[in-house]
């Protein structure tokens, strides 16, 4: 049984340093499994540990013609899977350290654009604004410019006329124009291009 196995393995070997992709599926269905399993090991994530798996046979199979009958198969995979996962290992920590690092600055900077530009001010002005404004003016508004809706998308939502949507529309405006009246630090026109930012 032993020399079968051996045997059928020369055989494949053979076929797949002539370029055989059946014989590639040979190896892949007898040592996909082996690999997967040690490159989660490695790297403990199902997802990454199946790309690893990926990247070894394709290494496998660009490497086909150097390989030798009198080397041990399972071993030349096993050395391919340790490096591909060490390799992807150390990709993730550096990725998971950059982002950290991104995220921490984006807070600084947050918190910079916030207190540099007064947009807690914009804000605060606002959430007053709105409570001028009726339900369906304060509704109309929102959908206008938190969901970025069309008119006609809310009149379909709210089941009234575009024609009523655009008359709330413009009511809301006039109130927001009023109350940010005298607050010179930004004006109405460049408030209501940015306001989806909020």
């Amino acid at each position: 049984m032993i020399n079968r196995t051996k045997s059928l393995d020369c055989e494949n070997l053979n076929k797949l340093k002539e370029g055989n992709e059946l014989a590639l599926t040979f190896f892949y269905n007898k040592y996909a499994k082996k690999v997967f399993a040690m490159a989660f090991y490695i790297i403990k994530d199902r997802f990454l540990a199946e790309d690893i798996v990926q990247e070894v046979f394709v290494h496998f199979w660009n490497s086909r013609e150097r390989l030798g009958e009198e080397k041990e198969l399972w071993l030349i995979l096993y050395v391919m899977c340790k490096q591909k996962s060490l390799n992807k290992l150390r990709s993730v920590l550096r990725y998971q350290k950059h982002r950290d690092l991104h995220i921490e600055r984006l807070k600084v900077s947050e918190s910079f654009v916030d207190n540099h530009f007064g947009v807690k001010d914009i804000k605060r002005l606002l959430e007053q604004a709105m409570t001028k404004m009726t339900p369906m003016q304060r509704k109309v508004f929102q959908l206008s410019r938190e969901e970025d809706m069309t008119h006609l998308e809310i009149a379909q939502h709210l089941a009234i006329s575009p024609n009523t949507v655009k008359n709330h529309m413009v009511a809301a405006l006039a109130i927001l124009k009023m109350h940010f009246r005298g607050h010179e630090f930004m004006t109405i026109s460049i408030f209501l291009i940015s306001v989806n930012f909020f």
